[in-house]
């Protein structure tokens, strides 16, 4: 495929590019009257304009490690919105790094994905450390719980200290709160070691609203016929565990961890965790007056928040104490009741499902039918059943009424599991039953 090449005679990509005889950097600033390299250690040098706004310039003196901005129109100097690295934090100069190095020699095949048990976790918020080393040693804890992938809330560069992970201003850029890349690729290879997959949640249609500058020198980037406004999460942050009681919790779980489609459990709920996930920012000045408010003013069409003073209960989200209110309290998590309970009972759920259900999810599922139980749809219960191609049915029975249901049929077979004791009679409240056999 023939590549384009920019003034500096280098292929045109944006991002820094190594090559033998030093790095070739690029921008691609349309709007902009001019823009300057500003390498540390050296002057500032004019990249050469090229066709459809991009600048290109051939540094003989950068290397891996090399920290540079772009100085546009003479005034504004900004890192490089292709960034893979910034140092000290996203208003700062950005570094040069060396992807070559960080390529495994062997590539991790991962695993299919019928086996895919997915563990969403906030990097700053999971461990104390809150950092890719903190993930890391929690990794063996993970494995042994039957988690098989881990998907890690969205990695971009922010401004200041913290994020919820959504605000992300230089998308290529890991969060250096969190380390630097070469520890987010230690914490790859240690996943990969114990067969973890990894997969990164992104987020490409929109950008925090402090330090970020694309808009001043690329202004065909955005189209002002498209907007974007985000509800960040629930007022409180609650955690189901907080919302229903722990019976209504083992029945939730049980249905997502048996059901035949792939689950995911956002960090935590493992152990039926009750720490908040709040939204939180670290901005300054007019953009955390803004958020603070425009967070209430969001809400104040829910009853609970119909006036100034309920309002004013939401948690500030540029405030110290929301993103420490976030942080998985891990000695609960380690030595409550509840904490080992509901760890033990997502380790039995995700056995069963590794030795049962992945197996009918690789030989392919043909079908499915839903009965809704009771007179009620809305408030009854549920019988779903879907069969393979050779014949297997999995079923699964619920009941979420605060009565019992009439029993229905179920398939002759093995018993996967049933969260009440059974007894004579009807569906009780609360029992959900799960079964393997053959179609009748």
């Amino acid at each position: 495929m023939r590549q384009t090449l920019g003034t500096a005679e280098q292929s045109r990509r944006h991002g820094p590019q190594i090559v033998d005889h030093g790095v070739s950097f690029n921008l691609w600033a349309p709007t902009a009257r001019s823009v300057e390299l500003l390498e540390a250690g050296q002057p500032p040098r004019r990249m050469p304009r090229g066709d459809d706004g991009w600048y290109q310039m051939l540094s003989p003196t950068a290397r891996a490690g090399t920290r540079y901005q772009f100085r546009i129109n003479e005034d504004l100097v900004v890192p490089d919105p292709a960034s893979c690295f910034q140092p000290d934090d996203v208003g700062g100069p950005s570094e040069v790094i060396d992807p070559a190095a960080l390529r495994d020699p062997v590539l991790y095949p991962g695993r299919p994905w019928a086996e895919a048990v997915i563990y969403e976790l906030h990097v700053g918020t999971f461990s104390e450390e809150g950092t890719y080393a903190g993930v890391e040693k929690k990794l063996a804890y993970l494995r042994d719980l039957g988690v098989t992938a881990i998907e890690l809330m969205p990695l971009n560069d922010v401004p200041g200290r913290h994020n919820w992970g959504y605000d992300g201003v230089l998308l290529n850029a890991p969060n250096a709160r969190y380390g630097r890349p070469e520890d987010l690729k230690r914490l790859l290879r240690a996943a990969h070691a114990l067969d973890i997959m990894v997969y990164l949640d992104v987020v490409y249609n929109h950008f925090g609203p402090q330090l970020n500058y694309l808009h001043l020198y690329a202004e065909n980037f955005f189209n002002p016929r498209h907007a974007t406004g985000w509800v960040g999460n629930r007022a409180f942050g609650e955690r189901l565990s907080r919302l229903i009681g722990p019976e209504k919790l083992e029945l939730a779980l049980a249905l997502v961890l048996l059901s035949p489609h792939i689950p995911m459990l956002f960090m935590g709920e493992e152990a039926a965790a009750d720490t908040p996930f709040l939204f939180f920012a670290n901005w300054t000045g007019e953009a955390a007056e803004l958020t603070r408010e425009g967070r209430r003013r969001e809400f104040s069409h829910f009853k609970a928040f119909a006036t100034p003073e309920t309002r004013a209960r939401i948690p500030d989200p540029c405030d110290e104490g929301t993103f420490l209110a976030s942080k998985l309290d891990w000695t609960s998590i380690d030595q409550s009741a509840a904490g080992a309970r509901f760890r033990a009972l997502t380790t039995r759920l995700l056995t069963i499902r590794r030795e049962k259900i992945v197996p009918l999810i690789k030989s392919g599922f043909v079908s499915a039918q839903r009965q809704l139980l009771g007179a009620d749809p809305r408030m009854g219960g549920v019988d779903v059943r879907w069969q393979t191609e050779s014949g297997d049915v999995l079923q699964i029975v619920a009941n979420f009424a605060g009565h019992e249901l009439p029993m229905p049929a179920l398939v002759d077979g093995e018993s996967l599991w049933r969260l009440r004791p059974h007894v004579a009679g009807g569906l009780r409240p609360g029992d959900i039953i799960v079964r393997l056999g053959r179609k009748r």
